[in-house]
């Protein structure tokens, strides 16, 4: 009959306008397969229905279960959430983790790992998001279970030990990224994670071994040899920490706080000349301006050159007058107090003076107005009334 036809296409086209917009909302790759079947369903239905033909029997039965029985079944199970496959799951809980819903990412988390087999991704993804609400414990033990679950997973110890050094268990942070390095000696993060964490406890040594192992693969890196030339200054290693700064420099010419480090190892080493030139690349900096010129001045002292020194200071105190405290404490400048004292006993008069000129000034203006003003309030006492515009009111 052809209303049972019409029936079943109708039937059809619901069940394929719920599927399609399940699949746009949670990517169910699944449903593609289903959605086919239903199409292929209404392809043969509806001809026979335009043309009023009777379906034989054997086209009938399977296409009434592959098109029709099958995508119910589906559809019924979709829309109780009673199975998704746990791709799909997933794939939902990414998206939620990368749009910040820590919190209802959890939730499909949970759901996943208690209805399908536990992988460590699920609980490598449920201690990011922990990690993301700042819940340390909850991934600590999403993140342990997770190498637990496969000890090659580099990533779960890499972060396991991220959360170990937030919590300052700086040690077990150590082994756990050294377990990511062993499983992937490439991986960038866990070198920098490692050095950094080592310095922390103040093992520098070995926090330089680590940005050595780091430089034979990323040899590009300017923070990697900017964070080696740091360490190798704390351990005095000058001639090495010169060099790596001089990379960092040839690798970022911008970065001016590498340019200010490569001038105090200059002056460190006694290197006098070299120092003032890399001092001078900093001068034009706001960062590092008034810290170059002072060390400027230091220098041109140590070496006696007292009128250089002076102009520097002086320059340096109309900067920022800050300096006069740290300038007048100075026992470098002990040879040349005199002259110092000098100069800010002269300045003192003159910022004096001209305080004094400008509220001279400020005065006699105030005065003119309130002259003015007295002269205006005088007249208008003295002018008489205008009697034609009053009887005109």
């Amino acid at each position: 009959m052809i209303i049972d036809k019409i029936a079943v296409i109708l039937v059809a086209i619901i069940l394929t306008i719920y599927l399609a917009v399940i699949y746009i909302k949670k990517q169910v790759a699944e449903n593609l397969l289903i959605l086919s079947l239903l199409s292929f369903s209404m392809g043969v239905y509806i001809p026979f229905t335009i043309y009023r033909t009777e379906i034989p029997i054997y086209i009938h039965i399977p296409v009434l279960i592959f098109g029709l029985l099958i995508p119910f079944i589906f559809v019924l199970l979709q829309y109780n959430n009673i199975i998704v496959s746990s791709k799909i799951l997933y794939r939902n809980a990414k998206k939620l983790y990368n749009k910040g819903k820590y919190e209802v990412a959890i939730k499909e988390l949970v759901k996943l790992i208690d209805t399908n087999k536990k992988k460590s991704e699920y609980y490598y993804l449920l201690g990011k998001c922990y990690e993301g609400l700042n819940e340390y414990s909850y991934a600590r033990d999403s993140f342990a279970t997770a190498v637990e679950i496969n000890k090659e997973d580099y990533m779960s110890y890499y972060e396991l030990g991220k959360v170990l050094d937030a919590t300052d268990k700086r040690e077990s942070a150590v082994i756990m990224f050294d377990k990511a390095l062993k499983l992937c000696p490439e991986m960038y993060e866990a070198y920098e994670a490692l050095g950094i964490c080592l310095t922390n406890q103040q093992k520098y040594n070995e926090a330089i071994k680590v940005y050595k192992d780091a430089i034979k693969h990323y040899d590009s890196s300017y923070e990697i040899y900017y964070n080696l030339a740091v360490l190798e200054t704390k351990m005095q290693k000058y001639d090495d920490a010169k060099a790596d700064f001089k990379k960092v420099i040839e690798l970022n010419p911008d970065l001016y706080v590498a340019h200010y480090n490569l001038a105090n190892i200059e002056y460190l080493k006694g290197d006098y000349d070299s120092a003032i030139e890399a001092y001078k690349k900093v001068i034009t900096t706001t960062n590092y301006s008034d810290k170059a010129y002072y060390k400027i001045a230091m220098i041109y002292a140590i070496k006696k050159e007292y009128e250089k020194a002076m102009t520097v200071i002086e320059y340096l105190i109309e900067l920022n007058p800050e300096y006069i405290d740290i300038i007048s404490e100075e026992f470098i400048f002990s040879s040349m107090r005199d002259k110092i004292n000098n100069f800010l006993f002269t300045r003192a008069k003159t910022l004096l003076k001209e305080k004094e000129e400008t509220n001279l000034m400020s005065d006699t203006y105030s005065n003119s107005v309130l002259e003015n003003n007295k002269s205006k309030n005088k007249e208008k006492k003295n002018k008489k009334p205008n009697i034609l515009n009053s009887k005109l009111l």
